[in-house]
């Protein structure tokens, strides 16, 4: 992954700032069920989201909040590109929700603020409007509830 790209990830920007020695191919363990079928997206966002400034060294950009307006003020991007880069982000997390659940959890995990977001997003747009038991359903969760609980939250 190039430099810039992974510069996006707050915890391997900090892990380089606190060792800069360290060797470009460490390894940083994730949970088990974790797919390792997430990373090529993770390499794919942050590779569309690198940015890098005159010279080519990386500055940061997670196309979200102040950050962004921040970034947006200073680059050279026009209002298309921008637009554009909405699009290509809703268009990425158009996927199921087992590997959407693992690209949301690497992303909780090396502090990817922009894909965080974007996958947070998406989750809360397929929940909107579903009862408390296609939710779950969707989420894979277990109904915990007993029977008087149930209907005590429905009355």
């Amino acid at each position: 992954m190039p430099v810039a790209a992974a510069m996006l990830s707050t915890a391997i920007r900090n892990m380089f700032d606190k060792y800069p020695s360290i060797d470009h191919g460490g390894v940083i363990e994730l949970p088990q069920h974790v797919s390792s079928g997430v990373f090529p997206k993770v390499k794919e966002y942050c590779t569309k989201h690198a940015k890098v400034d005159d010279k080519g060294n990386p500055t940061v950009s997670t196309n979200t909040g102040a950050a962004a307006a921040a970034v947006a003020a200073s680059s050279s991007s026009t209002d298309d590109e921008e637009e554009d880069l909405k699009n290509w982000d809703k268009e990425f997390v158009n996927m199921e929700v087992k590997p959407l659940h693992d690209l949301l959890l690497v992303a909780h995990l090396l502090d990817i603020k922009g894909l965080f977001d974007i996958t947070c997003r998406k989750v809360a747009d397929m929940l909107k409007g579903k009862t408390s038991e296609e939710m779950r359903q969707i989420l894979n969760i277990r109904n915990d509830f007993t029977k008087e609980e149930d209907k005590a939250i429905k009355e």
